[in-house]
């Protein structure tokens, strides 16, 4: 295998590493959502082209890089009362309040795992919400919620993605 991969490849382990020890998400870090929008913008730029056997372009795993060592993820463990929440709670996201907005989404998060990817397709469907997720380079899946077309939905569906666990939602367009 080249060396190049090799240092990849144990930068990403180091990286999940740390990223795993770090804990719990908290809103502690106000640059996971500058993280967030850098990594949004390099993919845009530069694409995220990692099928087959091709890397993704350096400034995307540099973009990731930063979001991951943000400790921005959602970690299993932020996610753990997933259940425990009533399937109520999504109410007042799919109620119409507030001044109209063009077709938003939310980004949730991003999460590590298959499972955890499914526990929270599964949260939001259970709330009655639009959801899907997306594959993101060197991060994960990432969560999107939505549409919503009022202000009301739209914040309403940020605070259950908190509520969630989620630690960084944002409105986003996809």
């Amino acid at each position: 295998m080249p060396a190049a991969k090799l240092r990849l490849m144990a930068t990403l382990a180091a990286l999940a590493i740390s990223a795993g020890a770090a804990g719990a998400q908290s809103l502690d870090n106000p640059r996971c959502p500058m993280w967030f929008n850098l990594y949004d913008t390099t993919v845009q730029q530069f694409g995220n082209n990692t099928r087959g056997n091709r890397q993704a372009p350096a400034p995307v795993m540099n973009a990731a890089r930063q979001v991951r060592m943000g400790n921005c993820l959602t970690f299993a463990r932020a996610l753990a009362g997933l259940d425990a929440i009533p399937e109520a709670a999504g109410a007042k996201a799919r109620t119409p309040s507030g001044p109209a907005i063009g077709p938003t989404y939310i980004h949730a998060g991003i999460v590590t795992s298959t499972e955890d990817d499914a526990r929270a397709r599964a949260f939001f469907e259970r709330q009655g919400l639009g959801v899907r997720s997306v594959g993101a380079a060197y991060l994960g899946r990432r969560i999107y919620v939505g549409p919503f077309a009022t202000a009301g939905q739209l914040e309403a569906a940020r605070t259950l993605a908190i509520q969630a666990g989620f630690a960084y939602p944002y409105p986003a367009a996809i």
